[in-house]
């Protein structure tokens, strides 16, 4: 880093900051800070070069796209989806047109560029780009090339999230190889692929052996890049993950605290924070310490109002976690104003979705706990019957919300004193819990 920044100073000072050799310092700074781990320090340094790149030397000018190409990737790194799409899909076309489909810089940018879609959860347009570029680096670079490592790995990923197991697992398993052969045990791309592949066994419910990579990848890390760099926070979580899943939360919960303090002290900053906070919010929640849990809601429904805005769905989900959280807690008062912000939102963006009755249900909750009923009846009923009438499209990890809905109706008509209204809902709730066993 010294090096990097005196060589800089002094290009700046003797060729002029927009010389391309002091674009080149820039870009090497950047990329020295972005492989540290600090992105945040990266990213203006990017957005510069690339200003000044393309005034001085045009859009299409190759180290104008190798600029591109790199910010880019401190978006993705950073969680900024959808501006790392943009950028590396305009790249990508330019280097196509410019150096042809099979240059290896064209290709990276359309591994990078599958690697942005995926990260932003678009798998539909990832996957096609993820095939196209395997194929060509096969073709191009050969089997034993670390570029075609790239490619298997994240097409590897690709058929993992899409659910084709019978294709991901091979290819985790040949890339490692290889990776460990060419690249050797210790190499980050290397400790990737051994990450990825425990990953994979994880997700086809094999934990037993997912464990072994987990804690493999994770020794290694800390020992090569040190605890605090974001390639080691996530494999903090992928360990706790694994911990958790064979009954350890012991073991778990001390590896998600350390994973989401080191986001916290990135800015959040990170391609997988929302992840990792999302699970250090669900353990805490699991084990009912709702009271550290909403620290953690509070703290990453300011980094998503940011990123996604006020009036995005997700920034809608967020405020509905919190708001069931704060029920969990009885803090009814706290609970309407975040619930009836998220309602608001989902109104307006999802209004058929089944969260924007399950949201109603949740603030009619919250009013049920301040003893307004008659407020409170209209959106119980309404969450409940429009949660019923969408029950098919309600994921199995949150079919919890309707017997919930339930038992706030049940609860409504006891404190009115409505005895017949309290049975009817309480048969219904029971049936639905007698047909759950």
């Amino acid at each position: 880093m010294p090096i990097y920044e005196d060589t800089l100073a002094r290009r700046r000072a003797t060729l002029g900051a927009d010389h391309a050799d002091t674009l080149t310092s820039m870009l090497n700074l950047a990329g020295a800070f972005h492989s540290a781990g600090d992105v945040a320090s990266a990213l203006p340094i990017y957005e510069e070069t690339l200003k000044l790149s393309r005034l001085k030397l045009g859009p299409d000018h190759q180290d104008t796209l190798a600029a591109a190409n790199n910010l880019g990737e401190g978006l993705r790194s950073a969680g900024d989806f959808q501006r790392a799409v943009e950028l590396h899909s305009d790249t990508f076309e330019r280097r196509k047109a410019s150096l042809g489909t099979q240059h290896a810089d064209t290709l990276e940018s359309g591994n990078n560029l599958g690697n942005a879609y995926h990260a932003a959860g678009d798998l539909d347009h990832a996957l096609p780009i993820y095939e196209e570029v395997y194929r060509l680096k096969l073709s191009t670079l050969g089997e034993n090339h670390p570029a075609t490592f790239v490619g298997a790995n994240s097409l590897a990923m690709a058929y993992l999230a899409t659910g084709k197991r019978d294709l991901t697992m091979p290819l985790f398993e040949e890339t490692l190889r290889r990776r460990r052969i060419k690249l050797g045990p210790d190499h980050p791309e290397t400790l990737e692929s051994a990450g990825n592949l425990g990953f994979a066994y994880w997700s086809s419910g094999q934990i037993e052996q997912a464990i072994p990579y987990f804690e493999e990848t994770l020794r290694a890390k800390r020992r090569e890049l040190g605890s605090a760099h974001p390639e080691t926070l996530t494999g903090f979580n992928n360990l706790a993950f694994g911990y958790r899943d064979i009954g350890k939360p012991d073991l778990a919960l001390p590896l998600f605290e350390e994973a989401a303090a080191g986001i916290e002290k990135l800015g959040f900053q990170h391609e997988h924070a929302g992840k990792i906070v999302g699970n250090l919010v669900g353990i805490h929640e699991l084990q009912n310490r709702f009271e550290t849990a909403e620290i953690w809601r509070r703290k990453w429904m300011v980094v998503v109002r940011q990123l996604e805005g006020a009036e995005s769905p997700a920034f809608a989900g967020e405020l509905a976690g919190l708001g069931l959280n704060l029920l969990r807690q009885n803090k009814w008062t706290d609970a309407e104003p975040v619930l009836r912000e998220s309602l608001a939102v989902r109104e307006k963006s999802q209004p058929g979705e089944w969260t924007t009755f399950n949201t109603k249900s949740l603030l009619g909750g919250a009013l049920l706990g301040q003893k307004k009923y008659t407020e409170a009846e209209p959106l119980l009923l309404a969450g409940y019957e429009g949660m019923k009438e969408r029950e098919a499209t309600i994921p199995p990890p949150a079919a919890i919300r309707i017997p919930e809905a339930l038992e706030r109706l049940v609860q409504l008509y006891g404190a009115l004193e409505n005895t017949d209204e309290a049975a009817k809902w309480q048969r219904e709730l029971d049936t639905i819990k007698s047909a759950d066993k």
